[in-house]
């Protein structure tokens, strides 16, 4: 049931993205990504929990752990975001080359989404990679909270988290 769920949220998201409706569903691709969200949350702790695969929990284990699950999509993503920023250069448009090195430079380590000024992503749809990140950075010290002992009050935390 998972993967039919899985499937289904593809299917909102392709159609918000494809606008064939005229962007009047998209509606449908935020319950998409929200869906993905939810599983691969729900995906990492049964993966996970109390079975000891993450050892250290710290600032710097955890940004390993977070870059290290994205690692075999970090080269997909330099090159979308390059062909993406050609597109900056094309035709009228003059951008200035600095402010797009740094657009490049925090696309490349998943973070453009948390620094705050206009036009921040060279590759729009990338946020998702950006948010991912985090929750992936986040995930060890959730875990770890959650295996200090099970109760209804940790589960409540854990759901409004």
């Amino acid at each position: 049931q998972l993967q039919a769920l899985r499937a289904l949220a593809f299917v909102c998201v392709f159609i918000c993205h494809t606008a064939i409706f005229n962007n009047s569903l998209e509606c449908v691709g935020r319950w998409g990504v929200s869906v993905f969200f939810v599983l691969s949350g729900f995906v990492m702790v049964y993966s996970y929990y109390e079975k000891n695969r993450i050892k250290d929990c710290n600032f710097i284990s955890n940004l390993k752990f977070s870059y290290a699950k994205l690692n075999r999509l970090w080269l997909l993503h330099i090159l979308c975001t390059l062909v993406m920023m050609l597109f900056w250069f094309v035709g009228d448009k003059t951008e200035i080359l600095w402010k797009e090195v740094l657009k490049f430079i925090l696309n490349a380590i998943w973070i453009q989404e948390w620094i705050p000024f206009d036009q921040r992503s060279a590759n729009p749809v990338s946020w998702f990679l950006c948010t991912i990140v985090l929750g992936y950075f986040i995930f060890p010290w959730f875990l770890q909270i959650l295996e200090k002992g099970y109760s209804r009050r940790k589960a409540l935390i854990a759901i409004l988290l």
